[in-house]
């Protein structure tokens, strides 16, 4: 078991944290004001909250495709200081190996990046927060929730 892996459960178990992995989506959507994920924001400021560094590949490559270069640069760089960034390393290459082939075996495929983000959300025991959550459920064993939901107090 890969140390950063063994870490997060011993943290999970002794402490009762919750530890979030946030997609590419959920970002968005709270970079657009949406109340909900603001809010889920709000309830889980105690809780470790993260992204890996495939979604911040995603919001580079959006942000320079758009029409406010910029101004979402300048939100991401923000983003870059306000969240612990999860890298992809070694401990998530044989998880991903190993739910890209459990998903092609049933005849369905999912993006590579949707797949390295899966993998680094289990090898860092989070639960992914997506508002995708019929494409990730695909994912065996990948804790997910939709914070587009309201918390329930």
């Amino acid at each position: 078991m890969a140390f950063g892996f063994h870490r997060a459960r011993i943290n999970q178990r002794l402490y009762g944290v919750n530890m979030y992995l946030l997609d590419t989506d959920t970002i968005i959507f709270s970079l657009k004001g949406n109340a909900a994920v603001q809010k889920n924001l709000l309830f889980h400021i105690n809780d470790p909250i993260k992204t890996c560094v495939i979604t911040l590949m995603e919001l580079y490559y959006g942000a320079y495709k758009s029409q406010n270069v910029i101004g979402n640069l300048a939100k991401i760089k923000t983003l870059e200081q306000s969240l612990e960034i999860v890298t992809v390393g070694v401990e998530s290459v044989e998880i991903f190996g190993l739910i890209k082939s459990q998903i092609e075996k049933t005849g369905s495929r999912l993006d590579d990046f949707d797949l390295i983000i899966g993998a680094c959300a289990m090898t860092h025991n989070l639960t992914l927060v997506t508002n995708n959550e019929k494409h990730f459920q695909r994912i065996e064993g990948l804790k997910l929730t939709n914070w587009m939901c309201y918390p329930e107090a």
